[in-house]
């Protein structure tokens, strides 16, 4: 069965970035499934699931990261990344902060952040190319 232990902060960092691009979420039923969780185990998995995007919150905020988590919304919300009350309250207070209006606010101007962070990711992968290899002839046959 699975527990905390199963799930890693920087191996879900790195699939939310890898995962999202700008304009899209991610969603917590992709991120259960990365790790190998079925669907339907979402009653035991959703839970720590939430708990683990929570300390990974507080570690990107902690090492002056872009907060990837905000990233995540539920599976409906996809298109719009809006969280629910509940997240949101959630999210707050793993970081610490009131929930109200203001920190409503504050993770729009993080998700744009990290919306930006991606772009420039973009747009410095298409400025340097990959390095080619030299093309050799394949081998005659023998």
């Amino acid at each position: 069965m699975a527990t905390a232990r199963n799930f890693n902060i920087p191996r879900t960092c790195n699939f939310i970035r890898e995962q999202t691009t700008p304009g899209s979420y991610s969603s917590y039923r992709q991120i259960s499934r990365h790790y190998g969780f079925a669907d339907q185990d979402w009653a035991y998995i959703g839970p720590l699931l939430i708990r683990h995007l929570n300390l990974c919150l507080r570690q990107c905020a902690l090492h002056d990261e872009p907060l990837w988590p905000v990233l995540v919304v539920a599976h409906r919300q996809r298109h719009s990344g809006q969280f629910s009350p509940r997240r949101l309250r959630q999210m707050a207070r793993a970081l610490g902060l009131p929930a109200n209006t203001a920190f409503e606010n504050y993770i729009a101007a993080q998700q744009a952040k990290c919306f930006a962070t991606l772009s420039d990711d973009a747009q410095q992968r298409q400025a340097s190319p990959l390095p080619t290899t030299p093309q050799h002839p394949a081998p005659a046959p023998w």
